[in-house]
């Protein structure tokens, strides 16, 4: 009985573990894959910082500062770059502004 019992766990551990990989990637658009200085993503109004692994969803933000650089395949295997003082967003039109700090 105790072998039965494992197995069981040990399958619902695996498929709730595939299931979760499946939804994060479900949302994702893409992944940060290379970034150097100060990156940054804003999610839901949160600015936290970025690193190499993230993955971005559709309404993320990404801002560099002056030193910050990244790069991004997204997950039709384009592939994006940012340099500093930018920002990126999706949702605005032409997917790209320049972030000009305040003064």
């Amino acid at each position: 009985m105790g072998n039965w019992y494992l197995a069981v766990v040990v399958w619902t551990v695996l498929v709730s573990a595939m299931t979760l990989g499946q939804t994060a990637w479900a949302e994702a658009i893409g992944q940060i894959k290379t970034l150097s200085g100060d990156v940054s993503i804003v999610r839901n109004t949160v600015k936290s910082p970025a690193k190499a692994g993230d993955l971005l969803e559709k309404a993320d933000t990404l801002m560099t500062g002056a030193d910050g650089r990244v790069g991004i395949t997204f997950i039709d295997n384009s592939r994006f770059s940012l340099g500093p003082n930018s920002q990126n967003s999706r949702r605005h039109i032409g997917g790209i502004r320049q972030y000009m700090p305040h003064q």
